[in-house]
């Protein structure tokens, strides 16, 4: 929890305009009612740095001794994510997390908890009864969610710590939730989710660095499995909320997230127009070694290697050492392949040895270990004095 707000503290997220809770906020204000137009404006100023305070608050409660306050203040991020509308409704997780904090609770809380053990039963029937994951995940989070709160009454007791930390699971909490963002190792399952962290060419934490170097700019595609899955452009519901950011002043009220369409299905149609993206080298790799897997037909793509960071946002758009155009056919051999010249009238064949495209796939082993998300290149909408301009940050793109 500590560090899921710590990787909140970087210049995206605590930007109103761009952050993913400025998104989450907008969605309960289209659902559960109208604000007046200040109050509205006030709430979705506040949601980001009221974020970063209770998922912090959270570790810092544990770590002082106040389990009462840490388990009020998960129990209260998790719910307000679990009634977020779709496709932000992530109540699997908070089913997950609701029964880990009753560990927070002494053993007299969880005997004068234990009578709601009935309400608990009736959820899990109910659960079962639906056919939605996220829906039976919220039906099976009410009741943890009350056997928490249950628990959690009565005078204040200090966490009982152990005598010494073991050693093992701090360096592997460290890894995970530290040194593997720092180094870009992973974007999936660390704690760096809907933080607006950038991690492709360049930084934008306000106290460690996050950069990974070796970063390709996808530009072009043609591939039906790479235009329906990637980015992952999903919709935000209710519809109204793209009408509240957008009189909010977001930089561009859209929403992606790479590995829900893998969960929930693609939203987006293979015709519908191209969104680019960058990924780290061995990410695009991967990409490219599923399309070849999935290809029916052939297809083509353009992409260009970044410079070194750091790269603001309109760099990581247009800027390129080595632009590579290659074309597959419908087996997803490579069909052809040449290196463009930056004004793109002259092109050179590709090394057969360097060009990402000629390589061979990476082990297929590694699907299952690593996942990386595609970081959108997003325009902002054209204004009566300009055309359209990449976003000054980054936006939300989850998870």
């Amino acid at each position: 929890y500590f560090f899921a707000g710590f990787w909140k503290l970087n210049t995206a997220f605590l930007d109103p305009r761009a952050s993913c809770a400025t998104v989450f906020a907008a969605q309960h204000a289209a659902r559960f009612g109208s604000l007046p137009g200040w109050a509205s404006r006030a709430a979705l100023a506040a949601a980001p740095p009221l974020t970063v305070a209770v998922e912090t608050g959270v570790g810092l409660a544990v770590f002082i001794g106040w389990p009462r306050l840490a388990a009020g203040l998960a129990t209260a991020l998790h719910a307000a994510i679990a009634l977020t509308p779709r496709p932000n409704n992530v109540a699997t997780f908070a089913a997950l997390c609701a029964p880990r904090l009753l560990l927070f609770a002494s053993p007299r809380g969880l005997a004068r908890a234990w009578p709601g053990r009935h309400v608990a039963l009736l959820a899990v029937a109910v659960a079962f009864a639906m056919t939605d994951p996220q829906d039976r995940a919220l039906a099976l989070f009410a009741p943890a969610a009350l056997l928490v709160c249950g628990a959690s009454r009565g005078p204040e007791r200090p966490v009982e710590r152990p005598r010494r930390p073991a050693p093992l699971f701090v360096s592997v909490a460290l890894l995970n939730c530290l040194l593997a963002p720092i180094l870009g190792l992973q974007d999936l399952g660390s704690p760096v989710m809907y933080s607006n962290l950038k991690l492709h060419a360049g930084s934008n934490h306000l106290l460690v660095p996050t950069s990974t170097r070796d970063v390709v700019r996808l530009d072009r595609a043609s591939s039906p499995f790479v235009r329906r899955y990637y980015p992952g452009e999903l919709r935000l519901e209710p519809p109204r909320t793209l009408h509240i950011l957008d009189r909010f002043g977001y930089y561009a009220p859209r929403f992606f997230n790479t590995a829900k369409p893998f969960v929930l299905g693609p939203a987006r149609s293979s015709a519908t127009a191209f969104v680019p993206f960058t990924l780290p080298v061995l990410g695009f790799r991967m990409l490219l070694a599923t399309a070849r897997r999935y290809s029916a037909e052939p297809f083509d793509l353009l992409y260009s290697h970044l410079p070194p960071p750091p790269l603001d946002e309109r760099a990581r758009a247009v800027a390129a050492v080595r632009t590579v155009a290659a074309a597959f056919d419908a087996d997803g051999r490579l069909a052809s392949c040449a290196v463009l010249s930056p004004d793109g009238n002259a092109s050179l064949p590709c090394d057969p040895d360097a060009d990402l495209v000629a390589l061979p796939d990476p082990p297929r082993s590694l699907h299952r270990l690593v996942f990386y998300l595609a970081y959108p290149v997003v325009r902002a909408p054209p204004t009566a004095h300009s055309g359209p301009v990449v976003t000054p940050q980054i936006m939300c793109f989850g998870p």
